[in-house]
């Protein structure tokens, strides 16, 4: 009834695929992992889709691809120069009631480039110097130089003129938040007065850092604050503060007055903030000298942020676009 049988035991694992993604079975000497999908970006160092549903979809890191339509990766488009500057730029895109223009810095020199490529330089009203930074409310366009706060229309025939006078200052930015000319000038905070004329003194200041040698390196906006970022030079401090608003007390120009800028992140020792933005007033981005992070901001305007991504890859500026953040960096040599 239970006759004795000497066999050869089996050897070869039944090929049999019951994965997710087809292919994924066994064979002798591999262990393979295959993707349908890469539209949740790039970031992960090690692939076991086990782990997580998320890194199904995942990849390590790409240049010169769209990866961001599910099941699907196609090559970017071409870019082409429009302009080629001898010094580093800053540059605004703005409508000026007849054609999409872009308004570029290039040392002394300030520039209108149309979308069908008309290039007007506008000359600066007085004597002329290195444009430090650029900023628009839509209507007009701003900059500080050297030693003054330079105001024209973004019109077809920009005019040029001082509205403020600086004492001369070789690092400054200058942004137009919350319906408020904002000026970051060595290490004092103004509020200026966007409708001002003849190279009015600069006001009063709102706040002044007591690092002498501090860098504002960025202003930005959210729904219950201004923010301002900076960082020391030797690298030991960096930080965002943020700006609020007290309804209670209207200022000259009849806005609410702002209130003492308060530190609402500093970062770790050696990370520089190098810009930082707010988009659809709740996702805080900050490009570092060790990458970028990603944050939330809550209704009172403090802020909750993450871990460094794309170590190594240092981020210099920001820019948002339907559900995008673009950031700057090198990515080769």
């Amino acid at each position: 009834d239970s006759p004795y049988r000497r066999v050869t035991a089996q050897y070869r694992k039944q090929q049999i695929d019951q994965t997710r993604e087809a292919g994924e079975q066994t064979l002798t000497g591999w262990w393979l992992r295959s993707q349908s999908s890469f539209h949740l970006g790039a970031g992960i160092k090690f692939f076991e889709p086990q782990q997580e549903e998320s890194l199904r979809f995942q990849y390590t890191e790409s240049k010169g691809l769209d990866v961001w339509t599910r099941g699907q990766a196609t090559l970017l488009y071409d870019t082409a120069s429009f302009y080629a500057g001898a010094a580093p730029a800053q540059l605004i895109g703005v409508n000026d009631g007849t054609n999409d223009c872009i308004f570029v810095t290039d040392g002394t020199a300030l520039k209108k480039i149309t979308t069908g490529g008309t290039n007007t330089t506008i000359s600066q009203a007085g004597t002329a110097s290195t444009i430090l930074s650029l900023t628009t409310d839509g209507s007009n366009y701003y900059f500080i130089n050297g030693t003054h706060v330079h105001k024209g229309s973004v019109g077809a025939s920009p005019a040029d003129a001082e509205i403020y006078a600086a004492a001369a200052t070789t690092r400054a930015t200058i942004r137009f938040v919350k319906q408020r000319l904002i000026l970051a000038k060595e290490n004092v905070l103004y509020e200026l007065n966007a409708n001002a004329t003849g190279a009015a003194a600069l006001p009063t200041a709102l706040y002044t850092h007591p690092n002498p040698n501090w860098v504002w390196s960025s202003i930005a906006e959210g729904p219950q604050a201004i923010y301002v970022s900076g960082y020391a030079p030797n690298g030991s401090s960096s930080a965002v503060f943020k700006i609020t608003l007290d309804a209670a007390v209207p200022n000259s120009l009849g806005f609410p007055t702002l209130n003492t800028p308060t530190v609402i992140i500093d970062m770790p020792n050696g990370e520089r903030i190098n810009d930082f933005d707010v988009y659809l007033g709740l996702y805080a981005v900050l490009a570092t000298s060790a990458g970028f992070r990603v944050g939330v901001a809550d209704n009172t305007g403090d802020i909750q942020y993450g871990p460094v991504l794309f170590d190594d890859a240092p981020c210099n500026a920001i820019a948002f676009k339907d559900r995008f953040a673009y950031l700057t960096t090198k990515v080769d040599g």
